[in-house]
């Protein structure tokens, strides 16, 4: 009996114990000496840090360390094509569907440096060269809309993105390649032409109508195609009366001006005070006020509205 009363408590011990995942090796010649390492608590709970535990150290002494509720390894080298490497992580604060950071970890022969920026909902996020040009484009939701249109986590819209982290830290949104490969579920379904009519899962209220039409729309503002949103957004009007065009397009707007993307957005419509002619002109875009763009809209609206 003792004996398998030990056996059990070893076993338990053993549960008990973090993994640690070695991100980044001191060993490593473009290292420079920095370690990085990530101790995940055990799934069982109850035992030892029950928080994410993110280490970082250089030639053995330890220049930061934070814990979270949740901390994911995202990619570990040269994320922008510069030669040097890169350590990206995704760190959850554990709300529902709330808050997300992306952390960049720089590592340099001169020493570390350390840039984030937060989303609302980036569950699933993930890392590759997409298209083979030697930088690492990140794929993950935007999802910071459903506080704007008072629906629940679950039936709130979401956007699906890519976008490149440059050298200057800054994230840029990469509209070709989410043409690609993010495209949402509905899009032909809202983007073609007739009358619009409800498909089986919509009318079995297996998926939201509204909620698709959003997601769709915002893909198309994302993506540079603000003139196909609109006509996508009269074309539902014509099928469900309640809908409001205007209001809708004041809070798209409004609350697309509080993605970390804004000025990829207006850059990509050519929303700008000083028209950018390519999203090579990163910086050149200051955007329109957002009363100018939504007055631009609602005309294009109106066109349509008279133009069935």
């Amino acid at each position: 009996m003792k004996t398998l009363f030990f056996v059990l408590i070893a076993s338990l011990s053993l549960c008990a114990a973090p993994r640690t995942l070695t991100l980044l090796d001191g060993n490593d010649p473009k290292s420079y000496g920095t370690t990085v390492r990530l101790y995940q608590p055990t799934p069982y709970g109850g035992f030892g840090d029950e928080q994410h535990r993110l280490r970082i150290t250089r030639n053995g002494k330890v220049v930061k360390e934070w814990k979270d509720f949740s901390i994911k390894p995202l990619y570990t080298g040269d994320l922008d094509n510069d030669g040097y490497t890169e350590v990206a992580i995704l760190e959850h604060s554990g709300g529902m569907l709330c808050c997300f950071e992306i952390y960049i970890i720089r590592i340099r022969p001169e020493g570390i440096r350390i840039s984030w920026f937060q989303f609302f909902n980036a569950v699933g996020a993930r890392a590759k060269d997409l298209d083979g040009d030697g930088r690492v484009e990140i794929v993950s939701l935007d999802d910071i809309y459903y506080n704007d249109f008072g629906m629940s986590p679950g039936d709130s819209p979401d956007i699906e993105v890519v976008f490149n982290i440059e050298k200057d830290d800054t994230p840029h949104l990469r509209p070709a390649l989410m043409k690609r490969y993010t495209k949402p579920h509905y899009y032909d379904h809202f983007t073609s032409d007739g009358p619009f009519f409800l498909t089986d899962k919509m009318k079995n209220y297996e998926v939201s109508a509204s909620t698709e039409l959003i997601e769709t729309v915002l893909f198309l503002m994302y993506t540079g195609e603000a003139a196909k949103a609109i006509k996508a957004m009269v074309r539902y009007a014509r099928f469900d009366k309640d809908f409001d065009v205007n209001e809708t397009l004041q809070r798209l707007i409004e609350s697309m001006s509080h993605s970390i993307f804004w000025p990829d957005i207006c850059a990509v419509n050519g929303w700008c005070k000083a028209s950018a002619s390519s999203m090579k002109g990163r910086g050149v875009c200051e955007p329109l006020e957002g009363k100018a763009i939504i007055r631009t809209l609602r005309f294009a609206k109106e066109v349509l509205m008279e133009n069935p």
